[in-house]
């Protein structure tokens, strides 16, 4: 037992990301079982193969066409507008039954069963009852046997019901709803009941992060200014940002800076430094009830700062080879000096990039050639240069540029058709095989290609930007290729 008087001292209530305080009014752990009474056939037995604190807890079973109940004794709310009955579950009942939660304001003359507007916890709740359907990993629709890993915490506010009661009680009934029995199930696993109360809200507060989210790698060394959107029914008291640094722990206080919305900062860090984080708010009802994000059972979000390319930054292909290249179908991109048709020469001798160097490229080619890193955060009047060559079947064949601002998350078209703040931007406003804009045809020769990044996506903080050029054919007319050389990318700080 765990029983409580209000005498008792504040209990801190702990849901892994949520905390609210308040006193356990009520509260049984079944080690030494005296705060709850059993009826029906054949009851509720303390059970000792499964346990969420302490060496038991209790089950309840049913006969056919029988239930079981268990009750708990007449406890005080008096004093406490907000109240919360909190305890862990494995229902492994069939789904035709229903494990049945009732409370009690008179001393148990009325009961009021609990339904879907009480209840808070993450489960299915059909029907107003637990049954093996309410979690996926209780097996529904099979005899197996439970499992430790099975237990779930539950919670119902109970307020309306409770409040301010001189004598509340609960009671949990298992059931046969269907006149078959328990067909093979184990029956109602409950462990650690208690009612908490408080003169004040109970709700700790909801905190959701907002862009940018900061993880695996970031390509700066900080500072890093970090968002959340928290929010609570009191009003917030206070929002930190809780941090390490190489395992060093630090905080920092989160400011509203609008809205909802919290802003705090991580202190600059160094190259190859590990950063951790959480977001921890705390409302203001006078119970200091707090959520921390991601909870305290689940990781923090991590990442390593390093750097992406530093600018001005030059490629002539010649010497260090920092591109990738990758074929859904057809044709690859080579490195190399191309030597095919009218695409025979590198600009800058001897590599340039080209689709297949030494032949015409194939049919129903779809081959990518993906840039090296950039951190473009902070950047003024950034801008990209390239020359390309190419001899490619007209409106059929060619290339279009491509970004991402989320290291490779999602993938946007970089520019438009005839693109007022470039130069030699797509020549074509549909090439068949892109089905958007691209660069098709006979260049002539080697041709210079640039734009002004004004995406205002590539310049968020610590935005992994790649770039990709992606080079589709279609299945009816080959060309010699297309080449890329001089790759260029020029910005201010």
């Amino acid at each position: 037992m765990k029983k409580i008087t209000l005498l008792a001292l504040l209990l801190v209530i702990l849901n892994w990301g949520a905390r609210s305080q308040g006193v356990c009014g009520f509260s049984e752990d079944f080690e030494n079982i005296d705060s709850v009474t059993t009826v029906g056939n054949p009851g509720w037995f303390p059970e000792n193969f499964f346990y969420v604190s302490g060496f038991q807890c209790n089950l309840g079973t049913y006969a056919q066409s029988d239930s079981s109940t268990m009750v708990t004794i007449p406890f005080s709310t008096l004093g406490n507008q907000f109240v919360k009955l909190q305890f862990y579950s494995i229902c492994k009942i069939e789904f035709f039954d229903g494990g049945i939660i009732e409370v009690s304001n008179d001393g148990g003359t009325t009961w009021i069963r609990l339904t879907t507007a009480q209840y808070l916890g993450t489960g299915n709740f059909p029907g107003d009852k637990f049954t093996e359907i309410s979690y996926s990993d209780w097996a529904p629709g099979t005899t197996t046997p439970p499992d430790q890993l099975w237990w779930k915490f539950e919670e119902f506010d109970v307020s309306t019901l409770l409040a301010n009661t001189a004598s509340a009680m609960v009671r949990f009934t298992v059931k046969d709803l269907n006149n078959t029995g328990m067909s093979g199930r184990y029956g109602w696993l409950v462990d650690d009941i208690c009612v908490l109360m408080a003169p004040c809200e109970l709700t700790p507060p909801t905190v959701v992060q907002l862009a940018p989210i900061l993880q695996t790698l970031v390509y700066n060394v900080g500072p890093y200014t970090l968002n959340a959107d928290m929010t609570d029914v009191s009003g917030i008291l206070s929002a930190n940002l809780l941090y390490t640094i190489n395992g060093i722990p630090g905080t920092a206080v989160m400011n509203n800076i609008g809205g909802n919305t919290y802003s705090g900062v991580i202190p600059a860090v160094n190259v190859g430094d590990t950063v951790c984080y959480r977001f921890e708010a705390t409302d203001n009802s006078g119970c200091n009830n707090t959520t921390l994000y991601p909870a305290s059972n689940l990781s923090p979000i991590c990442f390593v700062a390093t750097t992406g390319i530093t600018f001005p930054y030059c490629d002539n292909f010649d010497s260090n080879d920092l591109w990738t290249d990758s074929v859904v179908s057809g044709s690859p991109w080579e490195l190399g000096t191309p030597n095919f048709g009218v695409t025979n020469n590198a600009l800058s001798f001897p590599n340039s990039w080209d689709i297949e160097l030494n032949s015409a490229y194939q049919n129903n080619t779809v081959s990518f050639l993906t840039s090296p890193v950039f951190d473009f955060s902070g950047a003024v009047n950034a801008n990209l240069e390239f020359w390309l060559n190419h001899a490619t079947d007209q409106f059929g064949d060619g290339v279009r540029l491509e970004y991402t601002p989320d290291g490779g998350t999602t993938w946007k078209t970089c520019g438009i058709f005839q693109d007022p703040d470039a130069t030699n931007w797509y020549n074509q406003a549909n090439v068949n095989s892109l089905t958007s804009a691209g660069w098709s045809g006979n260049s002539g020769g080697w041709k210079k290609s640039g734009r002004k990044l004004i995406d205002t996506d590539l310049q968020q903080q610590g935005s992994p930007v790649l770039f990709r050029f992606i080079f589709a054919s279609d299945g009816f007319t080959t060309g010699d290729g297309f080449s890329l050389d001089n790759f260029v990318s020029n910005c201010l700080r």
